[in-house]
């Protein structure tokens, strides 16, 4: 069987970075939802996931998942494949992959490419400014007595928020650079998270909940629980839920178009890591519906709604995993056995409805069709992770049909 794109690991570490924070916070706090769906939740992620992700997630190559879906329309061409594919899949076209011991000078172009890009950037244009402080590379020395490694991380990280603070400050409605700001006052505490910076969600995005979960977690750690049930009430009103990956993609790809034309799977790899390193956590809130009082009914609907609301509206897969506990949660406490197996079985189930080996195959391609890969982003700015998924199958597979129709590298 040919090996699964290295790159293409890149594309799912959005949803395994999550679980692994997730799962690091839970190791941290042994007391962290341990007998609630969360737990489920992660160990399910890690069945369910594309087979690169759980390589991953488990560092075993020899992971394979054999989930697919039975297809009336497989091109009789695949009939001699049986041994070494589903041979009722739809055909979608495979490219070679690198092999495993090449991941370091692909690491290595990444960083280089990413370097002389920013660069080229014009400082004078607002989205380019942005994208100078996001993408900035984490160059440090390496074997500097003086000057340690953490030492380095933290003086960047200093230097990135200070950016950020001064972008935000001279567009102080540019929703990137205000969640970025946001998320970090969640890891710790800096001087620019007051009531005030927390209350312009308002102004720049009010109908994100994914920002109220944010405010919502800040204020639960600073034990202000009114003003956390105030955030997790707007959250749980909202239309959306979005973490701005696909808009972080958007960015980095608008300005490798300008300065980088001749793009490559290297520069969708970069786009797409950049993105999946944004951690966003809702632990406290989780852990707060979890730990609540039966009695409190509000906050126990409020709960309810919340995970309602991200289960329809999240714009990640594994968001909507979330909002499947919250509910599981809620139905626990009052005992709703049928419910709850209900919510356990969605639980396990997180890309249902897409067959997984075709999803691996159709987002491995995306990098090497550029038509593809901005179809798919623009699918997922639009409506989310999963119809972008479906959409991208179906097009993959509508391409491979084409005898003529070869995206591969020579």
């Amino acid at each position: 069987m040919k090996n699964h794109k290295l790159i293409f690991i890149l594309f799912f570490i959005t949803v395994s970075g999550l679980f692994l924070f997730l799962y690091l916070t839970q190791q941290k706090n042994n007391a962290f939802l341990t007998n609630t769906s969360i737990n489920t939740i992660a160990k399910d992620i890690k069945q369910e996931l594309p087979t690169a992700a759980q390589e991953l997630i488990t560092g075993n190559k020899d992971s394979r998942l054999d989930k697919t879906t039975v297809s009336a329309n497989k091109p009789t061409e695949l009939s001699n494949q049986k041994s070494t594919e589903h041979f009722d899949e739809p055909y979608i076209v495979e490219c070679n992959a690198p092999d495993n011991d090449t991941f370091p000078e692909i690491r290595t172009e990444i960083d280089k490419r990413n370097n002389q890009l920013i660069q080229q950037l014009d400082l004078a244009e607002p989205s380019e400014l942005l994208a100078s402080i996001l993408f900035k590379p984490k160059i440090f020395t390496q074997n500097n007595e003086n000057i340690p490694a953490k030492k380095q991380l933290i003086q960047y990280k200093k230097e990135q928020i200070d950016a950020l603070l001064t972008y935000h400050q001279q567009h102080p409605n540019e929703p990137l650079s205000y969640a970025r700001l946001l998320t970090e006052c969640s890891k710790s505490t800096q001087n620019y998270c007051t009531d005030d910076f927390f209350n312009k969600v308002n102004e720049i995005d009010k109908n994100n909940g994914a920002l109220w979960l944010t405010i919502a977690n800040i204020q639960l750690n600073r034990s202000n629980f009114k003003f956390a049930n105030k955030a997790l009430y707007q959250a749980s009103i909202s239309p959306s839920f979005s973490i701005d990956y696909f808009e972080l993609i958007q960015l980095h790809q608008n300005v490798v178009v300008k300065y980088q034309p001749n793009q490559s799977p290297l520069t969708l790899a970069s786009s797409i890591g950049f993105a999946a390193a944004v951690s966003v956590s809702i632990v406290e809130s989780i852990d707060y519906c979890r730990t609540s009082n039966i009695e409190d009914l509000w906050l126990q609907q409020t709960c309810l709604q919340l995970g309602l609301q991200m289960e329809a509206h999240a714009e990640i897969i594994i968001y909507r995993l979330f909002g499947i506990a919250l509910q599981k949660i809620y139905h626990e406490k009052f005992n709703n056995i049928e419910l709850v197996a209900k919510f356990e079985d969605k639980s396990q189930k997180p890309y249902q409805g897409i067959d997984i080996a075709l999803m691996n195959k159709a987002s491995a391609l995306m990098f090497y069709d550029n038509d593809l890969a901005r179809q798919w982003l623009n699918t997922g700015i639009q409506f989310g992770e999963k119809v972008a998924f479906t959409k991208v199958i179906e097009e993959a597979i509508w391409r491979s049909k084409d005898p003529n129709y070869n995206p591969c590298p020579k």
